[in-house]
């Protein structure tokens, strides 16, 4: 039977995962944000930074990204050696899809490390420190208040980079799409947002599968609703200027 900490690592690692699947669009990582101070790897790489303070499952995170030229063999052999040590607290190891993830408990937190082959040669991929708490300011709006009552909550980040917090929050619902975008939209209203055309795009609005665009003082959200066994899933993301 799994011990607590090897239970709450591969929990980190699940998580993890969930980054990198948002994050990875068109086969693409997500681009530096600005330049990192060099973090000790066990095998060489250049480091930037994605996401500088973070929060999701209730732990505070740091995103950073890697490039290294070891290939993808190498790189998990080099990392699964030195995060075996005794200092090293031990490792867990999964796969998803192209994705390579090892994790360990490491001093105050956990570190998960995503890495797949580059295109032109090498390994790439993420690497995810986490920490007990965290402490970043909410957005005004609340997510989770505005969802139905009976909406339940899957997913919840919360950034703070570049000046901007965000906040995404992943949640289903037992009612059919519109009528949760419905709900939804007039909560929104209530907090000050209003429905706004989508950039670049026609409102998307087919029953099965809702993508609208609000607006309000400073601040920006992207809501989709769609079909799935049971009812409907959400996806709400937040974007507004720090004050």
């Amino acid at each position: 039977m799994p011990n607590k900490c090897t239970s709450r690592l591969r929990g980190c690692a699940a998580s993890g995962t969930l980054i990198a699947a948002a994050a990875v669009v068109g086969g693409c990582l997500p681009a530096p944000v600005r330049a990192a101070p060099v973090e000790p790897l066990p095998f060489p790489a250049q480091l930037s930074t994605v996401i500088d303070r973070g929060s999701i499952e209730g732990h505070a995170v740091r995103v950073l990204r890697f490039a290294s030229r070891e290939a993808l063999a190498k790189v998990l052999s080099d990392t699964r050696r030195a995060w075996s040590l005794p200092h090293g607290g031990g490792s867990v190891e999964s796969v998803s899809g192209p994705w390579r993830i090892v994790s360990r408990q490491s001093e105050g937190g956990f570190q998960t490390l995503q890495a797949r082959s580059a295109a032109t040669g090498g390994t790439e991929g993420l690497v995810t420190s986490w920490f007990p708490e965290a402490s970043l300011p909410r957005t005004d709006v609340d997510l989770v208040g505005v969802l139905p009552t009976d909406a339940q909550v899957r997913r919840r980040f919360v950034a703070l980079d570049a000046g901007r917090r965000s906040e995404t929050v992943v949640a289903v619902d037992a009612a059919e799409p519109r009528m949760v975008a419905e709900r939804i939209a007039a909560r929104l209203a209530a907090s000050g947002l209003h429905s706004a055309p989508i950039p670049s795009a026609a409102v998307r609005d087919e029953g099965d599968a809702i993508a609208r665009w609000y607006i309000g003082r400073g601040s920006e959200l992207a809501l989709t609703v769609h079909r799935q066994a049971g009812g409907s899933a959400v996806v709400m993301h937040l974007t507004e200027a720090r004050p």
